[in-house]
């Protein structure tokens, strides 16, 4: 989440105490997060299913709240996060787990849901004639990759303050034998040097090709700035997708970015 992070204003607020703690298992998210009601069903209700072996390692995905709430309890902003916990004994996935547990601090202590006060909220609803739990600050997670030892998670942030709705989309990518991140050109089986240059060169002609006038310059000024940590990036069916926020290379507009790099895992 490293340019999302960098991107919003956050302030820390003492909900950070509670942390991600356990708040219900939920269902995988669907890919369509327009409406975060209909993301995974109802998801704000809790669910029968504990643990389900999904692919090569057993997972559940926790959702997390940290909603704000006005004296009387009602919702006056949801501030969720969907925590993928793998399940067993391993200490690579207590390593895994911990990488992602870290990451769910990171988005709940930094919502720009608590640049506001409680009374700015209820403010707030009140002028768009919107009622309590209306708006939201969430993350959605889908796993899209669990074969080969590769860990993939998607995560799409869902943002809605009055009247400006915001989507953005960011990824992590584990190695379950190690414990760790993934390394990209690894993955692609290149080096790192090979790996950059190869991402650049589809990243440029992608947005050049799609976004045109939209996009505020040539693509490869920023790109050329990049290293291979810097790309977000998931494993969606085996090939390598990469991200980019709104705002990192063309207008509002153009909303988020989310490219196909045709570049599959073990190349």
């Amino acid at each position: 989440m490293k340019k999302w992070t960098a991107l919003i204003l956050a302030l820390l607020m003492l909900l950070m105490a509670a942390g991600c703690q356990s708040a219900g298992n939920m269902p995988d998210a669907d890919e369509n997060h327009d409406n975060p009601g209909e993301v995974a069903g109802d998801n704000r209700e809790d669910t029968d299913e504990a643990s389900v072996d999904r692919g090569e390692v057993a997972y559940e995905i926790v959702e997390q709240d940290n909603s704000i709430r006005n004296e009387n309890g009602d919702i006056l902003a949801r501030v969720s996060y969907q925590q993928v916990v793998l399940l067993g004994d391993a200490p690579e996935y207590a390593a895994i787990n911990a990488l992602i547990e870290q990451d769910c601090l990171d988005y709940l202590a930094t919502s720009g849901a608590y640049n506001f006060t409680a009374e700015e909220l209820e403010n707030m609803i009140e002028l768009n004639g919107l009622g309590y739990d209306s708006l939201y600050d969430s993350v959605y997670a889908q796993v899209v990759h669990n074969a080969g030892g590769i860990f993939s998670i998607r995560f799409s942030v869902d943002w809605f303050m009055g009247g400006v709705h915001n989507e953005n989309h960011y990824g992590v990518t584990y190695d379950v034998r190690t414990g760790g991140a993934a390394k990209l050109n690894d993955l692609m089986q290149m080096s790192e040097e090979e790996a950059l240059a190869t991402l650049n060169a589809i990243s440029r002609d992608y947005l050049v090709e799609y976004y045109g006038d939209a996009l505020l310059g040539d693509p490869m000024d920023k790109l050329s700035g990049y290293t291979l940590d810097d790309y977000e990036y998931h494993i969606d069916n085996g090939e390598i997708v990469v991200t980019f926020v709104t705002y990192e290379f063309a207008v509002g507009a153009a909303g988020p970015m989310k490219i196909h790099t045709g570049l599959t895992v073990g190349g």
